[in-house]
């Protein structure tokens, strides 16, 4: 940081420090769960930072001052959405409870405004303290070559009439009111090239300053982002009118939440079936997958589905997550077939590519054990029973949400930040 440490610590006795800490958190659709995590632990990170280093300076009394700045992309400015921003204020309960309203959303490619969110934050925050941070949380780089490699960047030579990077890490590090910067980085390889030119800018071995980067996670531990959708969708004759209708609207909700929460690479694949199979359209890009299906209405056999399936699944890239989402309103007619064709697709890519089963019961009375038996069949299959239209759409977009979710590793974010930070503070300025 600065050479002389009473240029950045504010103290109000020889034992007492004040500090100012601003999240500047991605909160476009890929960081959903992260700023849930955000959202529900902050007032635990700040409660867990204390305790840390009285370990170490038990005299040292500190007062936490906190802010929050959530951010999404350029398209969002014009509904007045990019940013939402909650001030400086030393009550962390209150805080929290300001950010039940922010939710994430949006994004469309894949770089993110975070320049924008970064010169906010350093010139619209009600910074006090000289002990000054930015946390910024996020899981894609800035807009602009000298950030990414990105072929879809939408704004290569940088946002139109927004802040250089150059800019803002001499925002960041103006000696009048240095702010220091920890980037903490939810996927490592996305962010290379961008902590890498922030670091060209803003470190100084003169200065003694230098930016914290935590790599918050393993990637190889982290949740797909890529998917290949499977749906069997049971266009048998007690599907017709209202029903098929239901399944289409769920079917487009389906695609419309995995599109806001940045699926952009997922792959579509539909199968319609009856007493045989028709494949719709097979490793379609989502944003080309078709919204409507012609209506067949015969009988009721699964296993010719679940070939069709199978036969998309062995011409998935690589690096695609296999979801099979099967539905059905009825009794199956081969059920020998259908067990062999489950265990088949199980065997080769329940562990492989780490495939993931949802079956569906939509009205589907004694056929349900059927769907039951196949959802089990799969590591962590789950079987869904649905009466109405309603519930089928909440089946839908919960098994979206579901391929964003992190478990765990959301559990441990509080943990793992709090003591960065502690280290961090210890380490710069104690």
């Amino acid at each position: 940081m600065c050479g002389d440490k009473e240029l950045k610590l504010q103290h109000n006795s020889p034992d007492a420090m004040s500090l100012d800490i601003a999240f500047v958190v991605d909160a476009t659709g890929s960081m959903s769960a992260w700023l849930e995590a955000v959202k529900a632990n902050i007032r635990s990170i700040a409660a867990d930072v204390a305790p840390r280093i009285a370990r170490q300076y038990p005299e040292l009394k500190l007062a936490l001052r906190l802010a929050l700045l959530a951010y999404r992309d350029v398209g969002e400015a014009a509904a007045g959405q990019q940013f939402q921003q909650l001030d400086f204020t030393e009550d962390a309960a209150a805080l929290q409870a300001q950010l039940a309203g922010v939710r994430a959303f949006g994004g469309g490619d894949g770089p993110e405004d975070v320049l924008g969110a970064l010169d906010r934050a350093a010139t619209q925050l009600s910074w006090a303290s000289k002990a000054r941070f930015i946390v910024l949380i996020a899981d894609a780089p800035a807009h602009g070559r000298e950030c990414n490699d990105d072929p879809g960047d939408a704004y290569p030579n940088g946002v139109p009439g927004g802040p250089s990077l150059a800019q803002v890490m001499d925002k960041l590090k103006d000696e009048r009111r240095p702010i220091d910067l920890m980037l903490c980085k939810v996927r490592n390889h996305a962010l290379t090239k961008m902590e890498a030119s922030m670091r060209k800018h803003y470190d100084s071995r003169r200065a003694n300053r230098s930016l914290r980067s935590v790599q918050l996670f393993d990637d190889s531990k982290m949740p797909a982002t890529r998917f290949h959708l499977v749906f069997c969708l049971d266009e048998s004759g007690s599907m017709q009118g209202s029903k098929w209708a239901d399944v289409l609207s769920a079917y487009n909700q389906m695609l419309g939440r995995r599109r806001a929460d940045q699926g952009l690479g997922d792959l579509v694949t539909v199968v319609t079936f009856d007493h045989s199979a028709r494949t719709q359209c097979a490793l379609t890009p989502i944003d080309n997958a078709p919204s409507s299906f012609s209506f067949s209405g015969r009988g009721t056999n699964f296993a010719p589905a679940l070939h069709a399936a199978e036969s998309a699944m062995q011409r998935q890239p690589a690096d695609c997550v296999p979801l099979l989402l099967f539905l059905s309103d009825g009794a199956n007619a081969d059920p020998g077939p259908t067990d062999a064709a489950m265990a088949r697709i199980v065997a080769a890519y329940g562990g492989r590519t780490n495939l993931q089963v949802h079956t569906i019961g939509f009205q589907a009375g004694g056929g349900e054990a059927m769907l039951r038996r196949m959802a089990a069949a799969a590591p962590g299959g789950r079987f869904h029973s649905c009466q109405s239209g309603v519930d089928l759409a909440s089946a839908f977009t919960s098994i979206a949400a579901g391929c964003s979710a992190v478990d765990g590793l959301v559990q441990r974010f509080a943990e793992i930040l709090s003591e960065q930070i502690s280290i961090k503070i210890m380490h710069d300025y104690l």
